[in-house]
């Protein structure tokens, strides 16, 4: 699999991609030798009938489950308003939304991650923990490590917010695209699924798949 370095440009060039890749199923295993059962378990969460039977709200459980893939920097008092708060643009969003496959979604899942942001501590990172929850085919987690890896800028302000969250969509999919990257995800998740002990017995997305790959080439 082929990854982006950092880059600002306003799309990600040949030159971008050069010399910089990433073995998948190692990077599969030492993401989670790295997470620990942290990770399984927020991933487990993200599946569970408790996470499902709320689709368009995120509950308390929700952020204290963000908190075992590190998200820092809130505090409960501070985010009050958003606990059990029902989400309009997510009921337009059906359940198995991808975003490798579609960016009709895209408008109503930007909405719901920018107006995340309004609140203290919560910025691109913690919204994306969030809000990936709910839509786990849509929401790339972009945690600095793999902002640096797609070439997502830092964000503040709204209109930065949505440009930020509208580049990240569109760099997943264009390196999603990438030569023979939609080969490489689909070989990944093949293999996932023959060893599921790998993962807990959970499945991941191309979407998180990829999120992985980001974050190592991040690191």
């Amino acid at each position: 699999m082929v990854l982006a370095r950092l880059d600002y440009a306003n799309r990600l060039t040949e030159a971008d991609y050069r010399g910089v890749t990433v073995d998948p199923r190692e990077t599969i295993c030492r993401y989670v030798e790295f997470a620990g059962t942290k990770g399984i378990k927020y991933e487990r969460y993200v599946n569970s009938d408790e996470n499902l039977a709320y689709p368009h709200r995120l509950t308390r459980n929700n952020f204290r489950n963000s908190k075992k893939v590190n998200s820092q920097g809130w505090h409960y008092s501070w985010v009050e308003d958003l606990i059990d708060r029902d989400w309009p643009e997510l009921a337009r969003v059906p359940l198995d939304a991808d975003a490798l496959e579609t960016d009709a979604f895209d408008a109503d899942a930007i909405a719901v991650l920018v107006a995340l942001c309004q609140y203290r501590g919560i910025r691109v990172a913690n919204a994306t923990k969030l809000l990936y929850q709910k839509r786990p085919r849509l929401i790339p987690i972009l945690d600095v490590l793999a902002r640096k890896a797609l070439g997502v800028h830092w964000a503040g302000g709204d209109d930065a917010f949505r440009d930020a969250f509208a580049l990240g969509f569109r760099r997943v999919r264009e390196v999603a695209a990438h030569r023979n990257n939609a080969r490489v995800l689909s070989d990944v998740t093949a293999w996932l699924e023959s060893d599921p002990g790998l993962t807990g017995g959970l499945p991941l997305s191309r979407l998180r798949i990829l999120d992985i790959l980001a974050w190592q080439v991040g690191r």
